[in-house]
């Protein structure tokens, strides 16, 4: 059955169900949940977002296939391009750029219609990436449903939410591990959550499920998986480390490297504890180097 529901309908769904899970991140439900502080190191958006979908990108010339493009701006942002396929119009390209605030690629305030969004970001990759922006003459967003704008505070709340009656519910997904998209983590943080969570309920049998048990389910996943896909998300975030920085310019020469970074961004646990480690991220790249 598919409606709208608020907190009144959760209100009316909890006392009829075993188990209510809220999965959404917007309405009010988020402050159904407490603010994790422990785990919660934003206090103000980390990146101002502009998101397209784009018709009629020239591929790029180095790839005869489709690829993800990647342009990390020092000081001033990110850029990625990749593929799309539209169920209607097919294969199409979608680019997302994070703007650090302020900086030289923040250009996309009071932005209206799809025209100026596609102006705006041909004139951000004109001024800082002049080869990418020739893949976009010619281009155009499909429609005016097809890009958005701005910015929110990454959050992780506590799982258990109470309703005003006083009932609780269990949070998933972007409610309880809200991430920036730079590392595109948020589909795959969710779809995770959903096994981890199917696994434990199967596990736990005719049981109640209570406040404790929800609790602890969050804290396996949060220990297991959750932690570092937060982890990941915040280190892109930040200016990369010299140790970082050395692994990604090998990686343009060794394509092992490459596959482990990329590989490892549907598994971020893989990157513990060498990608916080000079020293283990060095031995990695000799080893790599001499294969």
């Amino acid at each position: 059955m598919l409606r709208e529901v608020d907190v009144d309908a959760l209100e009316k769904l909890a006392p009829e169900h075993d188990l209510v899970v809220v999965t959404t991140g917007r309405n009010s439900f988020t402050r159904l949940f407490e603010r994790d502080a422990e785990r919660s190191v934003h206090t103000q958006p980390p990146r101002n977002l502009a998101a397209m979908i784009v018709t009629g990108m020239k591929p790029l010339r180095e790839t005869p296939y489709p690829a993800l493009k990647f342009i990390l701006t020092a000081g001033h942002g990110e850029y990625f391009s990749m593929p799309y396929f539209d169920r209607i119009r097919g294969p199409q390209d979608c680019i997302l750029l994070e703007a650090i605030p302020g900086q030289g690629l923040d250009r996309f305030g009071g932005v209206s219609t799809a025209r100026d969004a596609m102006e705006r970001m041909k004139g951000v990759l004109r001024d800082f990436s002049p080869w990418v922006a020739e893949r976009l003459e010619g281009a155009s967003i499909v429609d005016e449903s097809s890009w958005l704008t701005g910015a929110f505070t990454p959050t992780v709340r506590k799982p258990v939410g109470r309703l005003p009656s006083g009932r609780a519910v269990l949070g998933m997904g972007d409610v309880v591990m809200l991430n920036d998209p730079i590392a595109g983590q948020g589909l795959n943080s969710a779809s995770k959550q959903a096994h981890a969570m199917t696994e434990a309920i199967l596990a736990h049998g005719d049981q109640p499920f209570t406040p404790d048990w929800m609790e602890q389910t969050f804290e396996h996943f949060w220990r297991t998986e959750g932690q570092y896909i937060t982890a990941f998300t915040n280190l892109l975030l930040q200016p990369p480390p010299p140790h970082v920085l050395g692994y990604l310019g090998a990686a343009s020469t060794v394509p092992s490297l490459a596959d482990t970074f990329f590989t490892n961004f549907g598994e971020p646990q893989r990157f513990w504890p060498w990608i916080v480690s000079p020293e283990e991220t060095q031995a990695r790249i000799q080893q790599a180097a001499a294969a």
